[in-house]
């Protein structure tokens, strides 16, 4: 979203106040290390932890939490990317580990579902400055 939309995106955030701008933003960078990582370094499963309702059995996946992962070994890796992995692993850890994996998709799906209305505030403002 933020590489094919970022004026939107943007202004969805601009809409928000500080700290919830910063739970988003906290939350996006952890979910591209998920993105980055899995199947590369880690198991998809190693992300999650599943959860046991009151019978034993599987409680519903919006329960379930993500686990604490290991930073990216990325030794081999451009400065730059250590530095961008590195942080993606800091908001990892604050903003999603051991936290419900349904907030955390529910904090995104909110966001996300904010910038269709910036996008078209953003494109409107965008034809009218064209027009002047």
């Amino acid at each position: 979203m933020v590489r094919y939309h970022h004026d939107a995106y943007d202004d969805a955030l601009a809409d928000l106040d500080d700290g919830e701008r910063n739970i988003t933003e906290g939350t996006f960078t952890g979910l591209r290390l998920v993105r980055n990582c899995m199947g590369h370094y880690l198991d998809p499963a190693d992300f999650i932890q599943p959860q046991q309702d009151s019978l034993g059995g599987d409680a519903p996946v919006a329960s379930w939490t993500w686990r604490q992962v290991p930073a990216p070994v990325s030794a081999a890796l451009p400065q730059r990317t250590q530095t961008w992995e590195t942080g993606r692993h800091l908001h990892y850890r604050v903003y999603l580990a051991d936290q419900p994996v349904g907030e955390t998709i529910d904090r995104a799906a909110t966001f996300l579902t904010q910038v269709i209305p910036a996008r078209t505030r953003h494109a409107a403002n965008r034809a009218q400055r064209r027009r002047r």
